[in-house]
């Protein structure tokens, strides 16, 4: 397995849909202010996650600090060879005093109404992509 970077994207609201702060360069993000969890463990702030029950964890690093023309980004170190998993990964904005940047991310009513107290969050998935055989590596462009 190969380490994995997961993007980190700063946005603003233009009027008609979101686009990317590329005059953001100061957007800092430390380890600490990013819960990561799975299966195995739950609310770490300290980078590191159990992703399989064999065992296996990953260490996350914050790579792009601060974001470089509106872009961040995340590395996570590969987990072992037979670990497949998950770890979800959350921004604590309460805690960083920001909750003006929470949304109605999950929309559970399907009406984009709020309430506006969601945190971002996102997911790093390890070896759990299922494709062809004859595929022997293959690389997403986000």
């Amino acid at each position: 397995m190969l380490n994995m970077n997961v993007p980190l994207t700063a946005e603003y609201y233009n009027g008609t849909g979101y686009a990317v702060n590329t005059d953001d360069a100061c957007t800092a993000i430390a380890a600490t202010d990013l819960v990561l969890s799975s299966p195995y463990e739950a609310a770490k702030t300290n980078g590191t996650i159990k992703i399989c029950a064999a065992g296996g964890t990953s260490t996350m690093t914050v790579t792009h600090n601060p974001f470089v023309a509106g872009n961040g980004l995340l590395t996570f170190t590969a987990p072992g060879a037979s670990c497949t998993g998950f770890t979800n990964i959350d921004i604590d904005l309460h805690s960083l005093n920001k909750d003006y940047l929470m949304f109605d991310w999950n929309n559970d009513d399907g009406l984009n109404d709020g309430p506006y107290n969601v945190n971002p969050s996102g997911r790093a998935s390890f070896g759990i992509l299922s494709r062809p055989k004859h595929v022997i590596y293959t690389r997403e462009p986000w």
